[in-house]
This record gives structure tokens, sequence and C-alpha cells, in this order.
């Protein structure tokens, strides 16, 4: 009876320790893939910025405000702090109330 306890907890503690390994290792390659993401979505943010700041640039407030209607319908653009605002993007006016650059 007692090779049998030995052999059934020698048995559960491979198996624990099985488990645990193949845990760390799922966490170690879901990380990789994370970090990937991470950078990818990092240069995707710099391009997209440098592309808004080319289709904005220049535009009056009220062009801007237009076309932030068209591209995001029911997110209505306010403006605050020199900043034409929506969920998702900022854009910077300058004094005469011209975009200057996307956030």
């Amino acid at each position: 009876m007692a090779k049998w306890i030995i052999a059934a907890l020698t048995a559960l503690l491979l198996v624990t320790n099985g488990f645990w390994l193949y845990t760390i290792v799922d966490q170690a390659n879901a990380g990789k893939y994370r970090q990937q993401e991470r950078y990818e979505a990092k240069h995707r943010i710099a391009v997209l910025e440098k592309a808004c700041s080319r289709l904005f640039g220049g535009m009056t407030r009220e062009e801007a405000s237009r076309l932030l209607g068209e591209l995001a319908p029911g997110d209505e653009p306010f403006e605050k702090e020199g900043h034409l605002n929506t969920t998702w993007l900022s854009l910077e006016l300058d004094r005469n109330g011209h975009v200057r650059a996307c956030r």
C-alpha cells in the first residue's frame, strides 16, 4: 500500500512540475508575441501620425472638423486648449485656427 502512495505522489509531482514548466514556456512565448505587437503598434502609430499630419496639415478648423465628422460618424469633434479632439485623435491648431500636427 505504501508503494502505491509513493508512486501516486511521485506521478502527481511529475505532472504538476510538467504543468508549471509548460506554463513558463507558454508565458515566455506569449511575451515574445506581445513584445512584437507593441513594436509593430509603436511604428504603426508613428506612420499614421505622419500621414495624419500630411492629410490634415494646413486645413482650417472647420474643414478638419467636417472631415473628422465624415471619418468617424457619431464622434463629434470638440475644441479644447488649442486642439481639435475626437475620441482617438487630437489635432493641434495654430493661432490662426489651422491644423499644425496630429497627436
